[in-house]
């Protein structure tokens, strides 16, 4: 089987414009762009851009997959929606980590190698639109995607200290990409759902109470940025909530 290394990168908070993609399209002949993504696949040679500088500039996502085994996803969130120092607690440093270049933003990276590839090897199309929804989980405090993504590093043990989150008894199609992507350890996530606790079915009684705890200049601020398309508007609605609980 000849070399394959598939590359999406994905824009997601804002289009990319004009100028940006055709500085893209430079990057490579055979490079897919339009004004939310960019694909390049690759049979003989490498990427030719630092992936981590072209997703702090362009993208929102990023995934790629080779077929010797190296798997690769990396997110960035505004660092304003997220909690680093509990999303920390999954981190390992090596094949999950989190990486901050600035104030603004920081990235996921999860960034594995299988030991020997795999039999069933799946190329990389369309891969990224079944996980991309996990980002928007991470910023809406549903850790679930890193605490598989810590299973994965595990070496097939559970650890006490590592925050076992509500939910892994239902999983959403997203959860179960990552899982499969990743080529989780059945056994072990089987170990790991016993002793997760179900998610609160109660959300939406406790979003309507607390939004009725919001003053009527707030709900009037978040209407009218609504009106005027600020994006993320849910994370910081969900997060302004959540100070209330």
């Amino acid at each position: 089987m000849s070399e394959y290394q598939f590359y999406e990168f994905r824009s997601i908070d804002k289009p990319l414009t004009k100028e940006e993609q055709n500085n893209i399209k430079d990057w490579s002949s055979r490079a897919k762009v339009n004004s939310s993504s960019a694909i390049f696949t690759y049979s003989y040679k490498d990427f030719s851009q630092d992936e981590q500088r072209v997703i702090q500039k362009y993208f929102d996502a990023m995934f790629y997959i080779a077929n010797w085994g190296a798997k690769r996803i990396v997110f960035k969130f505004p660092t304003e929606l997220i909690n680093i120092e509990e999303i920390k607690k999954y981190c390992n440093d090596e094949e999950f980590s989190i990486i901050i270049n600035n104030k603004k933003n920081i990235l996921i990276d999860f960034n594995f190698s299988e030991d020997e590839p795999e039999d069933d090897f799946i190329e990389g199309e369309g891969y990224l639109s079944s996980i991309i929804s996990l980002r928007d989980d991470i910023m809406n405090g549903d850790y679930r995607c890193l605490y598989l993504a810590w299973l994965k590093t595990s070496n097939n043990a559970i650890n006490s200290e590592i925050p076992i989150p509500n939910g892994l008894n239902k999983l959403n199609s997203s959860l179960q990409s990552f899982i499969e992507l990743l080529n989780i350890d059945k056994k072990l996530l089987s170990v790991a759902i016993k002793s997760s606790k179900d998610n609160d079915n109660n959300t939406d009684y406790q979003f309507e109470n607390l939004i009725k705890g919001l003053t009527d200049e707030e709900k009037n601020s978040f209407l009218l940025r609504l009106v005027k398309g600020e994006t993320l508007l849910t994370q910081k609605l969900i997060k302004r909530l959540k100070t209330n609980l």
